[in-house]
């Protein structure tokens, strides 16, 4: 909690420092002072236009009430240039509602994937939020082609959850160690690139290969555990080009699993369950 507050306290000053004019309003008694004001320096109430004489004898809920869109309206015109970005250094789980207020309410309009949980990644660019996304900061565009490896466990037959370990960035070897127990006995297949460790490219080759894999899989294949060790730019390719692209009836969900930090493993706490499929 008190990393989401260190994160996002720009935009939660954004939403709840407006609300103190509503006791300094009544506290000033705002309309009285102003009031004042006029007949010190000799100004008739009558000589305002209409709507200011309405405002001031209606008194302090009218100032409130003509001031609050006011302030909101700036705050929503200066974030609609802005990109929503994680700021500190460690992995932070924003909520789902908390992405929902800043793009509706605070009008943040391009949100940045980095640094963001895959399992949120992956929420944020199925449900498309935001009108767009940063995902190649720090990404490198691979041009030239890639080598793409896919291996198939405990397929005969397949199970219906199928384990999608996808080893991009760091390689995930000895699975059933860094899976939750409950998964290893699924259908897992292993998608890894098989590039310099570490290094973060977006490669189109590692992309069809999934999309390949997950749509020729068996139409007894309703769910899809993913584990996977990517970046930014692959998590938004994928949704898009994998799992967006009308897929197939019979696959009903996909539930992406995060690592805890330290230990890299995937203990099955953390998760996004999305449905993909009719149900």
């Amino acid at each position: 909690m008190i990393n989401r507050i260190r994160d996002w306290k720009v935009q939660i000053a954004q939403a709840f420092l407006p609300l103190l004019l509503i006791p300094a309003v009544f506290l000033l008694d705002v309309p009285q002072k102003i009031f004042v004001l006029l007949k010190q320096g000799k100004v008739a109430v009558s000589s305002l236009e209409w709507y200011w004489q309405l405002i001031l004898n209606l008194g302090n809920w009218a100032i409130i009430v003509v001031m609050l869109p006011l302030i909101y309206r700036a705050i929503r015109k200066h974030n609609k240039e802005e990109v929503l970005k994680q700021n500190l250094d460690v992995i932070v789980w924003h909520t789902y509602p908390g992405y929902w207020f800043c793009r509706h309410i605070l009008n943040y309009q391009t949100v940045s994937l980095t640094r963001v949980p895959i399992p949120v990644q992956f929420e944020l660019v199925w449900k498309g939020l935001f009108k767009e996304y940063k995902c190649m900061d720090g990404v490198t565009e691979k041009t030239d082609s890639d080598n793409i490896s896919v291996e198939t466990l405990q397929s005969e037959p397949y199970t219906s959850t199928v384990n999608l370990i996808l080893a991009d960035t760091y390689p995930l070897d000895d699975w059933k160690a860094k899976v939750p127990a409950q998964t290893t006995t699924f259908t897992t297949i292993i998608i890894n690139r098989n590039g310099e460790r570490g290094v973060r490219y977006y490669s189109k080759d590692f992309v069809s290969k999934i999309a390949a894999t997950v749509h020729n899989l068996p139409a007894t294949v309703t769910d899809i555990n993913i584990f996977a060790t990517i970046n930014a730019a692959h998590v938004y390719h994928i949704v898009n080009e994998v799992f967006k692209t009308g897929g197939r009836d019979n696959q009903k969900r996909i539930r992406v699993y995060q690592q805890t930090s330290g230990t890299w493993v995937f203990e099955g706490k953390l998760f996004k369950e999305i449905k993909i499929g009719a149900q």
